[in-house]
């Protein structure tokens, strides 16, 4: 984890109101869990590039609310991603 902090392809953040607030919003909205919700409404705020994940709901939840995400399990998108050959 710490070599892709220092790559640039990682970020922690802290949880502000405001993303709690878009949170909640979007539990009722989507129908989809906290911790979900969270990482949408986190990377929505940081203007993240792309969120990764495995889950397949959270993937298809967060392209519709405008983010660029792609699936874990596709290795090659994944690795042409991380190496910037690959544009979402």
């Amino acid at each position: 984890m710490t070599k892709f902090i220092r790559l640039k392809i990682l970020e922690i953040a802290p949880t502000y109101t405001p993303t709690l607030i878009e949170t909640w919003t979007q539990i009722l909205n989507e129908h989809i869990y906290e911790a979900d919700a969270l990482q949408i409404c986190t990377c929505r705020h940081l203007a993240s590039d792309v969120l990764l994940s495995g889950d397949e709901k959270l993937i298809n939840t967060a392209l519709k609310w405008g983010l660029k995400a792609v699936n874990v399990k596709e290795e090659s998108r994944v690795r042409d991603l991380l190496s910037g050959s690959y544009r979402v």
